[in-house]
């Protein structure tokens, strides 16, 4: 919250679990890694990669910088 008063947002629309651990009786998700962004950037694209070995999967996120006519008006 302390972020998104200062201007940050999240590349991800929805919460994504990025983190995961196996145990008897299934697996824990939660959401602990972001990508933020603030102005003057708007998200093309972001995705959580379900792959590789680590506990935690791996973000990717494409930003486009944001013309000051876009900006003026939030665009996402």
């Amino acid at each position: 919250l302390a972020l998104e008063q200062r201007g940050y947002r999240s590349a991800f629309p929805q919460p994504e679990p990025t983190w995961h651990w196996r145990t008897r009786m299934g697996t824990i998700r939660w959401q602990l890694d972001h990508i933020l962004h603030d102005q003057p950037f708007r998200v093309v694209d972001a995705e959580v990669i379900h792959a590789g070995k680590s506990d935690h999967f791996p973000l990717r996120a494409e930003l486009a910088l944001v013309n000051q006519a876009d900006a003026a008006t939030g665009g996402r």
